[in-house]
C-alpha cells in the first residue's frame, strides 16, 4: 500500500510540474514574440533618426513631389516599341 501511495504522490507531482513547464514554455514563446516586435520598433526608430541626421548633416529640405501625367501616345505617328 505504501508503494501505491508513493506512486500516486509522485505521479501527481510530475503532472503538476508538466503543466508548469508547459506554462513556462508558452510564456517564453510570448516573450520572444514581444521581444521581436520591440526590436523591430527600435530598428524603425533608429532608421528614422538616421534619416533625420542625414537631412540635418547635408541641409536637405523635405519637398512635395509632383508627378507628371503619362503621355498618351495614341496620337503619335511613329511608335517605337
Amino acid at each position: 500500500i505504501l508503494f501505491f501511495l508513493i506512486q500516486i504522490t509522485s505521479t501527481s507531482v510530475v503532472g503538476t510540474k508538466t503543466q508548469e513547464i508547459d506554462n513556462t514554455r508558452l510564456e517564453r514563446s510570448e516573450l520572444r514574440q514581444e521581444n521581436s516586435f520591440i526590436e523591430a520598433e527600435i530598428a524603425k526608430s533608429k532608421s528614422f533618426a538616421s534619416s533625420n541626421n542625414v537631412i540635418k548633416d547635408y541641409s536637405l529640405e523635405i519637398k512635395n513631389v509632383n508627378y507628371l501625367e503619362s503621355l498618351d501616345d495614341n496620337d503619335v505617328a511613329l511608335k517605337v516599341n
